[in-house]
């Protein structure tokens, strides 16, 4: 393969044929069949392709170690192109070489190709290993998936039947709302007809007491002298009683006239005394006040019971009643204060003790036909139905106030009753207002009706001192202002 250095032409050709098959590849030399540098490029490219030499160290160090020798013999063949002697056994010995390159070459592809084969391996158990996580974790996810959809349809479910349970209770409570409410109605009505009795019973027992207050204080005093304290206390109970009979008669009844319909209405029906005092209230009607406008006109005509200078419903056409009427008219003139007053004292509890059926018919029978009178009088005004009991109960009360007027017209002392007129001042010293019990009203504030009259005292127990005067019952009015 390598020839003598005597033969030039044999020289020549080895130098040319060993040039002639370099092939330059990127920065790679790739030698010829006979080049050592070519057959250790040719070995390192024939052994593996680009692929599996890519990522590889050793393959990189093969490539640069090849590509150094091949520049190295193009650098001694350039050199030494007149045929050198010391460049031809140079290269003389590059077939051997080669051939240990060769050998190192396929020692190198060697262990490449069993650290391919390794890594490969170790890249399919990897592989496999991560195929396997992933299908249990996909089967994970799966098993999960149907546990939260299995969890879902149950709490839907369950949301469902706790719907159906609220609409249930709601229903439940809303019929038992009903039934508690109906109940309660029921035991607010019969507790108000309870408490109507009590209360009725509670009067009557307040009504006894006072009789028997009465009868002791009249039983115990030898000239029947009633003291300040017991009117008071008699008279009060009188108010009461009369507003009760207006609250319970006329409470619901609603007023759709207008005032000067009213006031028509009452110049038709009322006398002309009645008249003058209502007229007044009704003109300007105001509906807030209803009640104490009805019990005005109540107590309007009750007003003839206290002003009687006498006796009020003793038989007026008796010649007895004339000539009693006509001494106390001129007796006056003729007796001091003092004397008239026992006179008159005297002369009125003597009739008053009287047990003649007549006088008793004759006082029935003026209760009853002002309790008629007073009652059709407000059913006009209210168009209220006709109630005989309406009627009865109210002619108890004029019974009552009669003998208290009576009681009053036996004392020594002369009592007067003053019913303010409607616009008149407010005497705070003689009216009491019934619309501002707090005491914030003005002090400047007119009457717009009075619903019981004052009491005032003139002189003393025994008749005597006529210029004193007491207030012993304050007047009850409706103030507006």
């Amino acid at each position: 393969m390598v020839q003598d250095h005597d033969e030039p032409s044999n020289t020549e050709s080895s130098v040319t044929e060993v040039s002639s098959p370099l092939v330059t590849n990127g920065d790679d030399v790739v030698a010829g069949e006979n080049g050592g540098g070519g057959e250790a490029g040719e070995t390192v490219l024939a052994g593996e392709d680009d692929e599996s030499m890519a990522g590889d160290g050793s393959k990189d160090s093969l490539r640069r170690t090849s590509s150094k020798i091949a520049n190295l013999r193009l650098a001694f063949e350039k050199q030494n192109d007149g045929g050198s002697p010391d460049a031809k056994r140079v290269f003389d010995r590059s077939p051997a070489r080669s051939r240990d390159r060769g050998g190192d070459m396929a020692r190198f592809k060697e262990q490449h190709e069993a650290e391919v084969a390794k890594m490969k391996a170790q890249q399919e158990t990897e592989i496999a290993r991560l195929k396997e996580q992933h299908q249990s974790e996909t089967v994970g996810l799966k098993r999960q998936l149907g546990t939260e959809v299995e969890m879902r349809q149950a709490f839907e479910d369950k949301c469902t039947s706790l719907e159906e349970q609220i609409e249930a209770l709601q229903a439940q409570v809303e019929r038992k709302g009903s039934d508690h409410e109906a109940e309660l109605e029921r035991r607010t009505a019969t507790l108000q007809q309870e408490k109507k009795k009590f209360q009725e019973d509670a009067n009557n027992l307040q009504k006894q007491l006072y009789e028997l207050k009465r009868d002791i204080s009249t039983s115990t005093r030898i000239d029947n002298e009633v003291s300040d304290s017991s009117f008071t206390q008699q008279f009060q109970n009188l108010y009461h009683e009369t507003q009760n009979w207006v609250v319970n008669n006329y409470r619901k009844v609603k007023v759709e006239k207008t005032s000067e319909d009213i006031c028509t209405l009452l110049q038709n029906i009322a006398e002309p005394k009645q008249l003058e005092f209502l007229e007044p209230i009704f003109k300007d009607f105001d509906a807030s006040i209803k009640l104490a406008s009805f019990q005005a006109t109540t107590v309007c005509y009750m007003m003839e019971i206290f002003e009687e200078p006498l006796l009020f419903g003793f038989p007026s056409q008796q010649d007895w009643r004339r000539s009693i009427k006509k001494a106390a008219e001129t007796l006056p003139t003729i007796l001091s204060p003092t004397s008239y007053n026992k006179w008159r004292s005297v002369t009125t509890d003597a009739i008053r003790q009287s047990e003649s059926e007549e006088i008793k018919t004759s006082l029935e029978s003026a209760a009853k036909s002002m309790a008629e009178m007073i009652c059709i009088t407000l059913n006009t005004l209210t168009e209220a139905e006709e109630s005989t009991a309406r009627v009865t109960s109210l002619q108890a009360i004029l019974r009552r106030a009669i003998s208290l007027s009576h009681l009053f017209r036996v004392q020594r002392a002369r009592y007067e009753f003053r019913l303010p007129a409607p616009a008149s001042t407010f005497a705070p010293d003689a009216m009491e207002d019934a619309s501002f019990a707090d005491g914030t009203a003005s002090p400047e504030r007119r009457v717009r009706c009075s619903t019981f009259p004052g009491v005032v005292k003139i002189g003393d127990e025994n008749g005597e001192n006529a210029d004193r005067t007491t207030v012993v019952v304050k007047a009850m009015v409706v103030c507006s202002g």
